[in-house]
């Protein structure tokens, strides 16, 4: 479990910029190997590495909705799931509950655009713990469809230099 405070170091280096390199990179592979080992854990693990502090906690949201292009790219259900648990992690630690929500949006659309039951994999990724993040993709997942989308979030699908993402629009 040491990859965790690795990971948090790594992440406090990194901090605001990495929502802006390219995709993917070094610490989207390192986030993912953390995500995996939460996915594997045990219900008591996960609570337990959920407890752990977690510096720069929206790079977690950043991750998520890099992986949302990432799932697109690869047409990959398990960046998707990797992206959404990353959000159960973050459990709205970066202080605002509105960026996990934001964040769900470029998954849900990604989630559909290669195939998956969006709104059922919102319900399985929210079932690896349970906390106000959890409850927030039932939530979603539970929203007319109309409500879900993805511009309705700011968000807008962009063919970058680095291929396909989600951008943010203020």
């Amino acid at each position: 479990m040491n990859l965790w405070g690795d990971l948090v170091l790594e992440i406090e280096k990194v901090k605001k910029g990495y929502v802006y390199l390219p995709i993917p990179c070094e610490l989207d592979e390192k986030i993912s190997s953390l995500i995996k080992l939460f996915i594997q854990a045990s219900p008591s693990e996960r609570l337990m590495l959920h407890e752990q502090p977690l510096a720069s906690s929206g790079c977690f949201n950043a991750f998520a909705i890099r992986s949302a292009a990432l799932a697109v790219r690869e047409h990959s259900f398990q960046r998707a799931l990797e992206g959404l648990i990353a959000l159960v992690i973050e459990d709205c630690r970066a202080g605002d509950y509105r960026d996990t929500l934001t964040a769900l949006a470029p998954l849900y659309d990604a989630a559909g655009k290669i195939g998956l039951d969006a709104d059922s994999l919102l319900k399985s990724a929210a079932a690896y713990m349970d906390n106000h993040a959890s409850n927030l993709l039932k939530g979603f997942a539970d929203r007319p469809v109309y409500t879900k989308k993805l511009q309705n979030f700011g968000f807008k699908e962009i063919d970058a230099p680095d291929g396909f993402r989600y951008e943010f629009v203020p």
